[in-house]
């Protein structure tokens, strides 16, 4: 039998996000066996923005740049989430 590694729980993510189950995805990230890593958390506002999922896409946004908090491509990550639903003037109180 093949256990699963983080790895395979990032292509799920990433696969169902895109299918547009994010609630599931939220769920499954919260759940794994370790701790989530950024990469994990980063398929998933991918989703958020493409599904226009703002409330969630802040949630992971703020995960993220919790976990990175001095990786300045993570900000302009949280910033396309705000372009993305069309709050340009939220957009640009992003920070880093």
């Amino acid at each position: 039998m093949i256990s699963a590694k983080l790895e395979h729980y990032t292509c799920r993510v990433d696969l169902l996000g895109h299918a547009g189950h994010l609630q599931e995805v939220e769920n499954m990230v919260m759940a794994m066996p370790w701790k989530p890593h950024v990469g994990a958390w980063m398929a998933l506002l991918g989703a958020c923005r493409i599904h226009g999922n703002l409330e969630m896409g802040e949630c992971v946004a703020r995960r993220i740049l919790e976990m990175e908090p001095d990786n300045a491509a993570d900000y302009g990550l949280a910033s396309n989430i705000y372009a993305a639903a069309g709050n340009r003037h939220l957009c640009e109180n992003v920070k880093c």
